[in-house]
């Protein structure tokens, strides 16, 4: 699997989580606020997990383009490992295995 997944903000992500946490259960995930989902963004940028992409030091951080440097296989790795991982989340980290 090549590395080609899509650039994406937290403002991608944070509503792509909401949707997939409305779509599950509600006792299946949690839905966590805003702020505590921007602070988990800006620790896998920290942890350089993903990076952000050009020169935006105007734009607001939840606007600021950014890249995944873990390809499939490693989400797949991680979420499988991960024992209290949601099944939800499971699913959705391991939806291209074949």
């Amino acid at each position: 699997m090549e590395r080609g997944l899509p650039n994406f903000n937290f403002e991608m992500v944070y509503h792509e989580y909401r949707q997939l946490g409305l779509k599950a259960d509600a006792h299946l995930v949690d839905i966590y606020s805003k702020p505590v989902a921007l602070k988990a963004f800006e620790q896998l940028l920290h942890l350089e997990a993903m990076q952000v992409l050009g020169h935006t030091s105007k734009l607001p951080k939840e606007f600021k383009m950014a890249r995944l440097h873990l390809d499939q296989a490693e989400i797949a790795e991680a979420v499988l490992r991960r024992a209290d991982c949601p099944t939800v989340i499971k699913k959705w980290g391991t939806t291209w295995i074949e």
